[in-house]
């Protein structure tokens, strides 16, 4: 690609750059455009030279702005050689070009193989080849080796048509590895319900869906009364014939775009489901999963799955079931014996459903049962050792056989009233035949009306069969809903960020890092409230130390503080803002927690990013050489010595090991690092000597505007 060709792109471009003072405007654009249901937006405030150049302080802003919005942004990073296929797949996003200390934005709203759909700063949108988006991402990147390249070009007098393609391949072969930094992907938050759009687009499939089972339908009833009026009038057309053939044919394309218009809706809601849930899971409160056993947490997960493999494939078998039901009743009453039929056709119908509400009701307390015993498997496998010493073997088998002797008696309970429901397509069959026959033998009846009522008939039976398969899925899925219904269903929302002038005029005391008014926090399975009207000032250079027995709430209110756990009552303010005005992201800046041991993680992969989980990552040099800095600091300098990776070393359970003293001040280095105003340390020093507990207290006390430490007495 030559110069003059690149050079011939900014033109297109020019007019959609938004610089990026208005990133929020921008942001609330492309949401609105790409129906994601954004909040209202507050007003752009004005953003300074260096702000707009630290690119820590624009990766900030940006996912404020997202939280503000109640959207979803993720930073992506792409390598060279794959920029052309991101942007073909890349929509909807936030894309930065231009130099790295002044950045602007590019509104990506459609993205295809060929072309992608840019929004301007007017609100007009305009298509583009992905081939001036590419050039405008790595533009910077390529601008130093631009003219030496083209001169070797030149230099080899490559002919015009090859000389794009040239320069194309020496530029890959020299920056295919390198990753450039390319902007934020916008997607709809998890958290939120459902919008409108998603609801429409719902509905448009499943009208899709019944649409191509109609028209299936007709060309098959077409194709069998071409059939059947030659056949039951004892004459041979061939063109009827032909026209049966062809009408046969034409099923097969129907059948094929039902069934693949099936497997995409339903792998789109079981995409949306595990993403709900796994948004749900990330929600949950660590202190009531503590209270939940081992063996319950695998039943909702075997529940999960229930929910996502049963409960959509027999809810569309349950559906077309019914479409059969109805095309099966239209039948009966137009053909012979229609009265008998139709009567017997509707008792079936009664009984089927006072089979499914007996067979729902054994379902349930099976589940329970099953539920049960597993639980009590997996708690026993836990603790076998425990149990080999503790308990005698004779009566390691009575809980079992407790458990065990309910769970077959609701077995055998479910499987005779499963057996009566899948029976009822052949008790429909032998009464129905039955009637069709009496009104065959008596004559009174044409035969095309015996033909129609022998189709109506044969729809019916396939009905039947199909409903008792799809209840057996639909209650195991209504079943499993109780199960992970907390995961999937909506947070409340949350409020909009308040202005912030109003958290500043209300704060009293400017020094003033964190303030806790008329605080009350409770814990499930207490009378009494941990803290009751707790009132707390935290202010810049201010060293606290928490001190009290287990289970006094020191842990809980640290929780509070860090914006982890929602009190049930009281104000929480840092510089005047509350948690709702900062937004998670904001107030993670201000609070920073190091949560006791057992709370706390290393995760499989390297010491720097163990270090820099609250940071953006990859990192910038300087945030790497911070971070070196601080576990130096922490006494952790031997440790990166001995390792042959230093701060880049794997540890964690595939890597290398870390004593329990490292992880405790690995932790610690997490929470620093952050520069957060406030840092609360958990128990962080109770697993350290006296000496290494004096440097890691000196080390945050230094690191720190102010310091809360919990500890025992």
């Amino acid at each position: 690609m030559t110069t003059a060709t690149e050079n011939t792109f900014e033109p297109s471009l020019a007019p959609l750059r938004w610089p990026f003072s208005r990133a929020t405007e921008a942001m609330e654009c492309l949401a609105r455009a790409a129906r994601l249901s954004p909040r209202r937006g507050s007003e752009t405030s004005a953003f300074s030279p260096d702000f707009i150049a630290d690119e820590v302080a624009r990766n900030q802003h940006i996912e404020a702005s997202s939280e503000q919005l109640g959207i979803d942004v993720q930073a992506v990073s792409e390598h060279y050689q794959d920029l052309e296929e991101f942007v073909r797949r890349c929509a909807p996003a936030l894309l930065s070009v231009g130099p790295s200390d002044a950045p602007e934005l590019l509104v990506v709203l459609r993205s295809g193989s060929r072309k992608v759909v840019l929004i301007g700063p007017t609100g007009a949108s305009k298509r583009l080849s992905v081939q001036v988006l590419r050039a405008a991402l790595s533009a910077q990147l390529e601008a130093p080796m631009a003219s030496a390249l083209d001169a070797l070009l030149d230099s080899t007098q490559i002919p015009g048509a090859r000389r794009a393609r040239a320069r194309r391949a020496l530029m890959n072969e020299k920056l295919a590895h390198v990753e450039l930094q390319l902007g934020w992907l916008v997607r709809a938050a998890s958290t939120r319900a459902p919008s409108a759009s998603l609801y429409t687009q719902g509905l448009k499939s499943l009208v899709g869906i019944l649409a191509l089972y109609f028209a299936q339908y007709l060309l098959m009833g077409w194709a069998w009364s071409c059939a059947g009026s030659g056949a039951l009038q004892g004459r041979a057309d061939p063109g009827w014939l032909n026209a049966w053939l062809l009408a046969l044919v034409s099923t097969v394309p129907l059948q094929a775009a039902l069934s693949w218009r099936l497997a995409r809706v339903t792998l789109d809601a079981s995409s949306w489901l595990r993403v709900r849930m796994l948004s749900g899971i990330l929600r949950q409160d660590g202190q009531e999963m503590r209270r939940v056993g081992t063996g319950q947490l695998l039943s909702r997960v075997i529940d999960a799955g229930a929910l996502e493999s049963l409960g959509l494939g027999g809810g569309f078998m349950a559906l077309l079931a019914c479409v059969d039901l109805v095309f099966a009743g239209l039948l009966l009453a137009a053909g012979a014996a229609a009265r008998p039929l139709l009567l017997l056709f509707a008792c079936l119908l009664v009984l089927a459903g006072v089979i499914a509400a007996v067979y729902f009701g054994k379902r349930r307390r099976w589940t329970a049962s099953r539920l049960d015993l597993t639980h009590d498997l997996v708690e026993r496998m836990m603790g076998h050792r425990t149990r080999i010493v503790q308990e005698s073997p004779a009566n390691w088998h009575e809980g079992e056989d407790s458990l065990l002797l309910p769970y077959t008696e609701h077995s055998r309970s479910l499987d005779r009233v499963t057996t009566l429901f899948s029976g009822m397509s052949r008790i429909w069959l032998v009464l129905a035949f039955g009637c069709l026959a009496s009104a065959f033998l008596a004559g009174a009846e044409s035969r095309l009306e015996l033909g129609i009522a022998l189709g109506g008939i044969l729809i019916a039976s396939r009905a039947f069969s199909s409903l008792a398969t799809a209840l057996g899925q639909i209650c195991s899925a209504i079943i499993a809903w109780k199960q992970v219904a907390s995961l999937v269903r909506s947070p409340k929302e949350e409020l909009a960020p308040a202005d912030p002038s109003l958290g500043t005029s209300a704060r009293k005391d400017p020094t003033s890092l964190l303030e806790v008014h008329d605080l009350t926090l409770t814990v499930p399975g207490r009378a009494e409230p941990l803290l009751m009207g707790a009132d707390l000032v935290i202010r810049k250079r201010d060293s606290i130390l928490f001190e009290g027995r287990s289970g006094s709430g020191k842990s809980s209110l640290a929780r509070v503080l860090a914006g982890a756990q929602r009190p049930e009552r009281g104000l929480l303010l840092s510089s005047g803002l509350d948690p709702h005005s900062l937004g998670t992201t904001g107030w993670n800046r201000r609070v920073a927690f190091a949560p006791q041991f057992n709370d706390n993680h290393v995760l499989g992969a390297s010491f720097a990013f163990n270090v820099l989980l609250g940071r953006s990552w990859p990192p910038r040099p300087e945030d790497l050489a911070q971070a070196e800095a601080i576990c130096r600091e922490l006494g952790l300098g031997e440790l990166l010595d001995r390792m042959p990776a230093g701060m880049l070393q794997t540890v964690g359970e595939t890597g290398w090991q870390l004593s329990h003293g490292e992880r405790t001040r690995l932790f610690a280095a997490r929470a620093l690092v952050s520069k957060a105003d406030l840092v609360i340390l958990d128990e962080s020093a109770a697993a350290l000597d006296p000496a290494s507990a004096d440097v890691v207290l000196d080390c945050a006390r230094r690191q720190t505007q102010a310091l809360l430490l919990i500890a025992h007495p």
